[in-house]
């Protein structure tokens, strides 16, 4: 069911400084599962991927956002429509 929600994100999140933040499909489907509170091996296991990747991706996610951590990085995103706005590639 994750997966499926996590298939609809789209369109576009804007930091602060107006620039578009685009996220590759994987980037939002971790995004997505951070958001849903679910660790990085967690996030692997479900993805079938390794840990390792799964943390590159959040720190491509957080660099592409202006984030220091994925604390930060929430609390931008107030709720799952947010997520819902960004783009993929």
């Amino acid at each position: 069911r994750d997966a499926q929600e996590s298939r609809g994100l789209g369109d576009v999140y804007k930091r602060q400084d107006g620039r578009r933040v685009e996220l590759s499909k994987r980037e939002a489907e971790c995004l997505f599962h951070i958001f849903k509170g679910k660790s990085a091996k967690k996030i692997a296991h479900e993805l079938v991927l390794s840990s390792r990747t799964v943390e590159s991706y959040i720190a491509t996610i957080r660099k592409k956002t202006s984030t220091k951590s994925v604390v930060a990085l929430l609390s931008k995103i107030q709720n799952i429509n947010d997520i819902t706005r960004w783009t993929f590639l």
